[in-house]
């Protein structure tokens, strides 16, 4: 059943209700109005109480709460960041570590003084 279907229904649900109503007596349509409205005051009531009860307190510490959450996650994000940083680039110096003490290098290089202070530079810069 789709939804004009059951708009459909209901309308005439609604059409049959009030037709059978007309022919109930006076005090039995005065006591089912007030009734009615009685329900729908309540309902008022209790949607009022809800609002400026728990609800309204929820909402309103929710405020801090969302900002906290958010700045929280930021931090994470940005401390994540750093690290994984710090991961990839200690990655590079193995790489670079890794190429210069294999044998792709000739073994003179290792006696001339500028390489020597190449790896003290370098060394420096990455502490």
């Amino acid at each position: 059943m789709n939804e004009t279907e059951q708009h459909q229904i209901a309308n005439r649900l609604r059409l049959a209700l009030n037709e059978a109503a007309e022919r109930l007596p006076n005090e039995v349509l005065d006591s089912l109005r007030k009734n009615r409205m009685a329900a729908v005051d309540t309902f008022r009531i209790r949607q009022e109480r809800q609002n400026s009860g728990f609800t309204h307190t929820l909402a309103l510490a929710a405020q801090p709460l969302r900002v906290v959450a958010i700045a929280m996650a930021l931090s994470f994000g940005l401390v994540g960041t750093y690290y994984w940083d710090q991961f990839d680039q200690a990655n590079e110096y193995e790489e670079i570590d890794s190429a210069l003490l294999s044998d792709e290098l000739p073994p003179e290089i290792y006696s001339d003084t500028g390489f020597h202070s190449w790896l003290e530079r370098s060394r420096s810069s990455s502490h």
